[in-house]
């Protein structure tokens, strides 16, 4: 939540905005999410998978990216190693992202290392 505000905030100094209306800087954002999360959920219930499933992964896992790999990790019964490896590497470009946005981020190093955890590939492709 907190890395939304500040995503948001950036978002507003980026685009020059007085005074816009949260939802309508977040707006492109959600319509990312939708339709990948529409997608998501059909390719979970299409292999096989409890409906239920995907709806918790949505809740609990904060990386999209990593909820497709876990489709492929889930029907392969992929061990807990394997599952952290490869959702580490392939969220590994996060770290970039934020690297590459450092003069927009505030100056401490906790939130730096925050802002880096809480941004998407949406928020990403807004800001720069």
């Amino acid at each position: 939540m907190r890395s939304s505000v500040i995503i948001a905030g950036l978002i507003f100094r980026r685009l020059n905005m007085k005074h816009p209306s949260l939802f309508a800087i977040t707006l492109p954002v959600f319509l990312g999410y939708i339709p990948l999360g529409i997608t998501f959920g059909f390719l979970m219930v299409s292999q096989g998978i409890a409906w239920y499933i995907p709806i918790v992964f949505s809740v609990f896992v904060f990386a999209g990216a990593a909820q497709f790999l876990a489709v492929g990790l889930v029907l392969n019964h992929a061990s807990l190693v394997d599952t952290a490896l490869a959702t580490f590497l392939i969220n590994l470009r996060h770290i970039f992202f934020g690297l590459s946005l450092f003069d927009f981020v505030p100056h401490t190093w906790t939130k730096k290392a925050y802002f880096m955890f809480g941004i998407t590939d949406e928020t990403y492709s807004l800001l720069t």
